[in-house]
């Protein structure tokens, strides 16, 4: 296996700082600790991707319960949509960015799965800057 010299030493710093004495410890504790972050990380990103799927649809349900109310209530609850989809926005930028940074999910893009959220998303803003239909 080859390390470079700062990687070595940062495994020795580790090592020294999680008092650990030899540096196989350290580099098998440190794998064990990658593939369990690997795993958590995955099993977050589906829970993040699953609930922009769900705000996604709740916003799309609020805008149209707005359009049966009065035009203040339908004021209000163009606000509230508003609010949550800038949230979700920024969400869904930070999943875009680690389903890029992460090569081993690939097939989240391939899919377009992204693309089929910024879609949505897009769809959503242009609803919000129309005025309702009376």
């Amino acid at each position: 296996m080859f390390i470079s010299p700062t990687e070595l030493e940062a495994i020795d710093e580790w090592a020294w700082a999680n008092k650990i004495r030899s540096k196989s410890d350290a580099v098998r504790r440190l794998c064990q600790i990658g593939l369990a972050f690997d795993r958590e990380r995955r099993e977050a990103k589906h829970l993040i991707r699953d609930g922009m799927v769900s705000t996604t649809s709740a916003i799309r349900a609020l805008l149209e319960e707005a359009a049966t109310l009065t035009d203040e209530q339908n004021v209000v609850l163009r606000r509230i949509a508003q609010g949550l989809l800038e949230g979700h926005t920024a969400q869904l930028a930070a999943f875009q960015n680690m389903v890029e940074t992460d090569s081993t999910d690939r097939i989240m893009i391939e899919e377009n799965e992204i693309e089929d959220l910024l879609k949505k998303a897009a769809e959503l803003r242009k609803r919000l800057r129309t005025e309702p239909d009376r």
